[in-house]
Order: C-alpha cells, then structure tokens, then sequence
C-alpha cells in the first residue's frame, strides 16, 4: 500500500516490514514503537487495525509488570499479501497543512477546498480535545492506556439509528413485557407476586424516573457508552452496569419536570360539589384531596453518578453531546473504586497475616508445652530408672547370693533399662514403654486392666 493512499509522497511515510512491526509492538509496546520511530500515535492505531495487526490490550502490560502470565493474550499475525507497509510521521498534521497552503496558493479544486475545510474541522475537534484534556486527566492510567482511552473519545459517534447493543436489545424487550403485563393485569402492583403466573413481577429500571421519550435517548446513550468502553477493553453487564478496567460503575437517569396548575376532572369537580352541598345544609363530609399542580416530563434528561456528580441537558449542550466528559468521569469512578478496594483488600491481607500469625505463635506455645511435658515424663522415667539401679546395687552388696537372688538382679536391670530413656529398651511382656506419655498412661495398673478389659 503506497502513501500516495492517504494524501503523501512515500518520501513523507515511515516504510516498516509488517513482522517487524508487530514483533516490536509486542516487545515494547505501541507508544515505545511510535517513539522509537518517530510516527504518529493516533495514526499508528488506525494503521494496526487496518493492516490487521494485533496489539496488546490496555491492561496487558499491567498484568505483564505485576509478573502475571499473560502468553494466553498474544494474538498471532494474520497472513496477508504483502511485507511492507507505510505509516504516517510524528509531524503529520504539520504536512498536512503544509500541503493545503501549497494547494491555496496554486489554486486548488472545489473537492480540495472540500478536503481542506473537512481536515481544519478535524484539527479544530482535536485542538478542542485536546485542550478539554489535561494531563492530569486520566494521569493514573498508563501513558499507553491513556492515548488510547482519548484516541477513542476523539473518535466518538452517537448514531440514533445504529443497531443497539445486545444488553439494550434484552433491556428493551424487558420494558415491552412490563408493559404487556401491567395491560393484561391491571391490578398486579410493582413487587407483588402475580399468583396467576407465579412469577414476580420487577419493573425494569429507568421507567419511573423518565418519559418514552426520555428512555429513547437513555438508549442511544446507553448503547454509545457501551460500545466506547467494550473497545477500551470493559465489559457491560445484563443489569446495564458497566466494568471498567476491574471495578463495575454505575448510571442513573432522571428528567426533570416541570408544573401547570391543576384542571379538575368532572369527577373532582361531582365531588367537590357534593362536598360543599353537604357543609352548606351542616351534614358531616370529608373534604376531597385534589391536587394543586399537575406535573409533567420536559424532556431535560439528567445522568447520575455514584460520586453525587451529575450532567444534564442545558440550553449549549445535551447529554449526547458529551459522552467524551461521561467516560472520562466513569474512568474516574472506577480508579477510586480501585483505590478503595486495593485498600479494602490491604487491610484484609494484614487481618489474615495477623490472624495466621496468631495461631502459629498459639500453636507454637501448646507445641511447646507439649514438648516440655514430654521431657517431664521422661525425666521422670530416667529418675525411676536410676532408683532401681540403686536399689539393685545395695542388693548385690549382700554376701551370700543365691541364684534366685541373682535371677532377680538380672531382672530388676532389665526393667531399669526399660524405664530408662536413653536406653529405651523392649520388654518381653510389657513391650516398649512410651516415655513421652503422661503418668497416668503409662501406668501399670492401667495397663494390666487394659489387657484384662480392652479399654
């Protein structure tokens, strides 16, 4: 594709190799390849989707600096049939008007004085945003992040006519069987159960609050929002919600009205004559509750926020004139939504970490009772251990030892040994004894009824 395509001499465009390209988009990112090539980076988006290159998403290299596995997400590169491609420079704008003041002073075409008028209402809409935007709008998004979030807002189209999203589509079709409902049954009251169908019956939001009219401009709204924020990377929810970037952000809509002094009805009229008949002759009647004023929609639609922020319409600007400001404010939503659940989260994390620490410190102190416990019974058993070794030792003192004497002694240094720990010897009948068991365990009384009953 030559540059001659989009108004310049090939002199003017950067030649790349299309793999190239994409290989470096996907190593530094599209704004470290717009800067180390000097192009322009609006331009640059719309010349990846045009030659169908793949790039990351605005929250890829987030995830990839947070050390998260994010090889699920590298889309490949399509074939196609060509290698090389052009992209516009960093100073296109300049050429561009460059080129119209060459062509105004040769003297240019009706369809070149057409051209030039539709680029200066392009730069004037640029120019216009980019002033409405400063740099500490959005500043908490990354640098990549951010263009692409404003390159979107400049990009911006209502179209009342345009195929509505799907969440609209389900929306829609929830208003048209609320309203089937309430005619085939006229006595079934918001939130009451319809016994017939036994179902409950939820009237679908926005309706209270606005005119027909008024929810066909909260549709196209709607359905604008929707599209801008799911190119960004969000997601709508089937409760018309919307995710953006990991928090859900919320609208609400009212219209605003307006009041005329109230005409009575022949009802009211029948009544309150029947009133004053009954007062003029001093019988006794209740006085009919009529209303002051009558109040009605005037089409003056109001978008709410989470924040107690708010736009409506107003005699310069309506609400569809502005989805650029509505973004904007629900990215900002969203960022103090993350700031506060971060926090939420961190304050969490610490309870936890506190909590694990505490029981390990309490599991280490019953750990530790055990233990020391365990030496007590021990040290108990050595100590009986040497009471027998001191007791068969002034036996053996004895002059004059018969054999069943001596049978004896060699049978008391068993069991000393078998009370001893550190020799921990098994007996034929007793078998081995646990000396870390408390007393009460290791007793023989114990232990000769548990061999007697099975306990």
């Amino acid at each position: 594709m030559k540059g001659e395509k989009f108004g310049m001499n090939d002199s003017n465009m950067v030649l790349i190799n299309r793999k190239q390209l994409y290989d470096e988009i996907w190593k530094i990112s599209v704004a470290g390849v717009a800067k180390k090539y000097n192009l322009h980076y609006a331009k640059l988006i719309k010349s990846l989707k045009s030659y169908d290159i793949p790039y990351p998403s605005s929250g890829y290299w987030t995830r990839l600096a947070c050390g998260k596995d994010v090889s699920g997400e590298i889309k490949p590169l399509p074939q196609k049939d060509f290698d090389d491609i052009y992209l516009y420079p960093a100073d296109y704008s300049s050429a561009k008007k460059r080129k119209q003041k060459d062509n105004n002073q040769n003297g240019s075409s009706e369809e070149q004085k057409s051209d030039i008028r539709n680029e200066v209402s392009v730069n004037k809409k640029e120019k216009r945003l980019i002033c409405d935007m400063p740099t500490t709008v959005l500043s908490f998004l990354e640098e990549e992040e951010r263009e692409c979030v404003i390159d979107e807002l400049e990009n911006i189209q209502v179209k009342p006519n345009a195929k509505i999203h799907p969440v609209l589509i389900e929306y829609k079709k929830s208003i048209e069987e609320w309203k089937k409902h309430e005619k085939e049954n006229t006595y079934i009251r918001r939130g009451h159960y319809d016994y017939y169908r036994g179902q409950k019956i939820e009237q679908p939001i926005f309706m209270n609050e606005v005119s027909e009219s008024g929810l066909k401009r909260i549709i196209v709204i709607l359905d604008t929002l929707y599209k801008v924020i799911e190119k960004l990377g969000g997601e709508i929810k089937q409760d018309l919600s919307m995710k953006i970037r990991e928090d859900v952000v919320r609208v609400s809509f009212v219209e605003g009205q307006d009041k005329k002094t109230h005409e009575l009805t022949k009802q009211e009229a029948k009544a309150l004559l029947e009133y004053k008949e009954k007062i003029k002759f001093q019988q006794y009647a209740s006085k009919p509750q009529i209303k002051k004023y009558d109040y009605y929609y005037n089409g003056k639609l109001r978008i709410k926020f989470s924040n107690g922020k708010y736009f409506r319409d107003n005699g310069q600007q309506k609400i569809e004139d502005r989805i650029d400001e509505i973004i904007v404010e629900l990215y900002e939503i969203s960022e103090g939504y993350r700031i506060e659940r971060e926090k939420r989260e961190a304050e969490h994390r610490r309870y936890l970490e506190e909590q694990h620490r505490k029981k390990e410190f309490a599991e280490r102190i019953e750990l530790e009772k055990k233990k020391t416990q365990e030496l007590i019974n021990e040290a108990k058993d050595y100590q009986i251990a040497c009471e027998i070794r001191n007791y068969v030792e002034a036996v053996k003192k004895n002059s004059g030892l018969n054999e069943i004497q001596k049978e004896w002694i060699e049978w008391a240094e068993n069991k000393a040994n078998w009370y001893d720990p550190t020799i921990a010897r098994e007996d034929t009948f007793l078998g081995k004894r646990d000396h870390k068991a408390s007393e009460s365990d290791k007793n023989l009384e114990g232990r000769k009824k548990q061999s007697i009953y099975g306990w």
